[in-house]
């Protein structure tokens, strides 16, 4: 989450104006519709996305959206996965 929060313009090749703390990672539901319409998107890979969304039962675990499939599970912090970060109004 703390990487998704510092993104800002020229970094990562975003090149949109924004600044620092205007990005995200999306909560399970938002990223779970993403998966459901991943046309547009360039370089989306079938693999595991965090959420932000934090799982009830562990707080040391969050969600993730298998992209290939649409599984949506819970899993350690610690696992590296792949990140989808948004910016409110985009």
């Amino acid at each position: 989450m703390n990487s998704a929060a510092g993104l800002q313009s020229g970094s990562c090749g975003l090149t949109d104006k924004s600044t620092a703390g205007q990005w995200r990672l999306p909560t399970k539901e938002e990223l779970q519709r993403r998966q459901q319409n991943k046309s547009g998107f360039n370089n989306v890979q079938a693999n595991y996305y965090w959420s932000s969304s934090s799982y009830s039962f562990y707080t040391d675990y969050a969600w993730f959206v298998g992209m290939g499939y649409g599984g949506m599970f819970g899993y350690g912090k610690s696992y590296s996965f792949y990140v989808w970060p948004v910016r409110a109004g985009q």
